[in-house]
């Protein structure tokens, strides 16, 4: 996101304490625009509401989907993240390779899709289609 513009403040969580590490090591010239933070997500979202313009959760469903409770975590994790986004502006990115329709489920609140979300749009990407070759970025 640094090279494509973005110039706010991030966070980068994680429940892999290698991992956090890693991240920390690939991009410390990032410092200190770039909190990594090793966490885990079932235990609610370590910073005050509406911190965020933008949260992007890559494959925390799915990791979330495949241990133990996940329903309710699920729930609990989209509760943080709306508690969590700026109230009239946050977006949420969720990034997911499971069936859509499985992950949709969780957005919504007692069945109704838009009581947290103002719009819902679905993009599905092709496997194995690299978004910057396919736009001509190099």
């Amino acid at each position: 996101m640094r090279n494509d513009g973005w110039t706010g403040p991030m966070a980068n969580i994680d429940f892999s304490s290698v991992v956090i590490e890693q991240q920390k090591d690939k991009y410390h010239h990032y410092r200190p625009t770039i909190d990594f933070v090793c966490h885990d997500l079932r235990n609610g979202i370590p910073y005050p509401g509406g911190s965020f313009d933008l949260i992007i959760a890559k494959a925390c469903f799915d990791a979330i989907l495949c241990g133990p409770s996940p329903v309710g975590y699920a729930r609990r994790l989209v509760k943080e993240i709306v508690r969590c986004l700026a109230p009239s502006h946050g977006i949420f990115f969720l990034v997911s390779s499971g069936n859509p329709d499985s992950r949709l489920l969780f957005l919504e609140h007692r069945n109704d899709l838009y009581h947290y979300w103002n719009s819902v749009r679905h993009v599905s990407v092709p496997r194995g289609v690299d978004y910057h070759k396919s736009k001509g970025v190099k």
